[in-house]
């Protein structure tokens, strides 16, 4: 049986997010045009999580979701190599989308 090649073959594993909201952080990636701001993110786990079904999230519960994403699950993403998160200017990048498609260029 053969298998065809890939750059995941030869590359690092697959990264497999950790928890649902990790990867409703990287479903509102896929979607966006980046960079994205955390408060714009924010809104979007919200929405694939339901917060926002009765209407718009408390002060509060955005806050908790901010912190959420600001010290816990984009860190996270980001030593993965999966999303660049700049703290200090609080915007994220999708990684997956900078790779070129295929994987690495090569130089000819």
């Amino acid at each position: 049986m053969s298998r065809s090649s890939s750059v995941r073959d030869v590359g690092e594993p697959r990264y497999r997010p950790a928890t649902p909201r990790q990867r409703n952080v990287l479903a509102v990636l896929r979607r966006a045009t980046p960079p994205l701001s955390l408060d714009e993110l924010a809104f979007g786990v919200a929405a694939l999580e339901g917060a926002t079904a009765d209407g718009p999230l408390s002060e509060a519960d955005r806050t908790a979701l901010e912190l959420s994403l600001h010290y816990d699950h984009l860190p996270q993403l980001d030593r993965a190599g999966v999303v660049a998160y700049d703290a200090a200017n609080r915007v994220v990048t999708d990684r997956r989308r900078a790779m070129p498609v295929g994987g690495w260029e090569t130089r000819k």
